[in-house]
This record gives C-alpha cells, structure tokens and sequence, in this order.
C-alpha cells in the first residue's frame, strides 16, 4: 500500500508539474495574445494618426490651392476689368470720330451752310468770318425760313477771288515757284 501512496504521490506531483507546465504555458500565451492585442491597438492607432495626418495635409493643400485660385481669379478679374475699361474707351474714341467723319462728310456732301459750318468750310473762326461777310470779301448768307445759309460754290466762288501771296493771279500754267515768288 506504501508503494501504491507511493505511485499516488508521485503521480499527484508529475500532475501538479504538468499542470503547473500547462498553467504556465497557458499563461505564456495569454501573454502573447495580450501583447498582440496590445501591439494590434498600437498599430490601428498608428495608422489612424497617419490617416488623420493625410487628410490634414490633403485639406491643407487643398485651402492652398483654394486661395491660389482666389488670387489667379482676382488678377484675371483685374485683367478682364481693364480690357473692359479700355475697350469702353476705344469705342467711344470710335463713336466720337464716327461723328465727326459723319459731321464732316455731310458737311463735304451739302450745297448749304449754316455760318459756323461756312466759317469752318473758310478756314476761318466764326467771329472772323462775320468781318469778311461784312467787308464784303464772302457773300452774305441766304434767309431760309429764319435760317442763314452761304451756298457753298458762292464761298469757292469768293475764295477763288482772293489775291494770291505776293499779288500774282494763279493760272493753271504757273508753277509752284511762280506762285510763291521763287523764280
């Protein structure tokens, strides 16, 4: 019987060594599961960190590229609005020479003019003119109903009879040297 406790307790020890193995194996492992999850969490923080700082730079850049787009939109803004104003310019530049082309050719074109018109037509200011009407060098105007007008070939008429510079009379013969006194 001695011998049987015997086994008993040697077989109650081997157990309690492999239980104690086992217990400790297992524990080993728990350990390992646990640093696993541990290192897992340290690894699903570091990558959400690293995402943050990815989104964080994307936004960044994208403000940037915002504001760039701002400024690039501001200057063809800028750009825009000065050609617009220049352009405006331009085509009241052209609106005022169209008048006076139309002026001018309607003036060319008429049989009649009133005094301002004669007085241009003269080469002479309106006031002057008014002399030379009264001297008697232009003929005076026509009343057309209150309206004063000098018909145009009256004033070539009166500008084609004005002595010529140094007194002699133009013929179609005469030279540019005869006409001005060079000969």
């Amino acid at each position: 019987m001695q011998d049987r406790v015997e086994r008993i307790a040697g077989a109650e020890e081997s157990l309690e060594d492999s239980v104690g193995r086992k217990a400790e194996e297992l524990a080993n492992k728990l350990a390992l599961v646990d640093q696993a999850q541990k290192d897992a969490e340290d690894a699903k923080k570091r990558s959400l960190r690293r995402a943050r700082e990815v989104v964080d730079d994307a936004r960044s850049e994208a403000r940037q590229l915002q504001q760039k787009a701002r400024e690039e939109l501001a200057a063809q803004t800028v750009q825009v609005e000065a050609s617009r104003a220049e352009l405006e310019q331009e085509r009241r530049a052209f609106e005022l020479e169209k008048r006076r082309v139309v002026k001018k050719a309607v003036l060319d074109v008429a049989k009649a003019s009133a005094r301002v018109e004669a007085a241009r037509y003269c080469g002479h200011s309106p006031g002057h003119f008014d002399k030379l009407v009264r001297s008697g060098t232009y003929p005076p105007g026509r009343d057309a109903d209150g309206v004063v007008l000098w018909l145009r070939w009256e004033l070539d008429t009166a500008l084609a009879e004005l002595p010529t510079i140094g007194g002699q009379a133009w013929t179609e013969t005469n030279t540019c040297d005869e006409a001005f006194g060079c000969t």
